[in-house]
């Protein structure tokens, strides 16, 4: 079982049995050369041992790349996704320029409390908003699908890059990695509102 947790989280040996252990209630880092640690039960260590079969898709077009031209990329791919039209995609409910639909659906300009956080922004958008939230003191009621099903982690971290970057926001570059552990700890119950 271990085993087959540890290829879910599709971040390879080293991080996804950190990850599935710490999941499990034990804590149990690899060395450095990424061999298991000698206090790792039997289980662990096979489990350690077996390569984790490379995610499919296509490859990461940020490998390899340095910090600076990588965010510039990620808010690149970002624009482009949130762009796309059709229902459920980010220009469609949003607009162009992020400021929603007043009562209905909420800005993604100014300062906000998910604007500001990677994996906040994430799960909101892989899990959707089902609740009421309050921006600038107006009560928003609508439904944000979740887009779980329809975008990669790549896709999500570069649409929430760009976000973050657009219209005068000042937020976080999120990375891939950031995501991937928002998908795989599910959909977080929190009320999001200004203060």
């Amino acid at each position: 079982m271990l085993a087959a947790m540890t290829a879910m989280t599709g971040w390879g040996s080293r991080w996804g049995l950190a990850l599935v252990l710490v999941a499990c209630g034990r804590t149990f880092a690899p060395a450095e050369d990424g061999s298991p640690p000698d206090n790792a039960p039997h289980v662990a260590k096979a489990a350690v041992t077996r390569p984790v079969p490379a995610p499919e898709g296509p490859p990461d077009p940020l490998h390899g790349l340095p910090s600076d031209e990588r965010e510039a990329r990620l808010r690149e791919l970002g624009e482009e996704a949130y762009a796309i039209e059709g229902a459920g995609r980010c220009a469609a409910c949003h607009g162009p320029g992020g400021r929603g639909l007043r009562g209905a659906i909420p800005p993604l300009t100014g300062e906000r409390p998910w604007l500001a956080d990677c994996f906040a922004h994430a799960a909101i958008v892989l899990f959707g908003l089902h609740d009421p939230i309050v921006v600038d003191g107006l009560t928003y009621g609508g439904v944000m699908p979740p887009q779980a099903e329809q975008l990669d982690d790549l896709q999500v971290a570069a649409i929430t890059t760009y976000v973050h970057g657009a219209w005068g926001n000042a937020g976080p570059v999120c990375s891939p990695d950031d995501v991937a552990v928002v998908r795989f700890q599910g959909p977080m119950s929190r009320m999001i509102e200004d203060q």
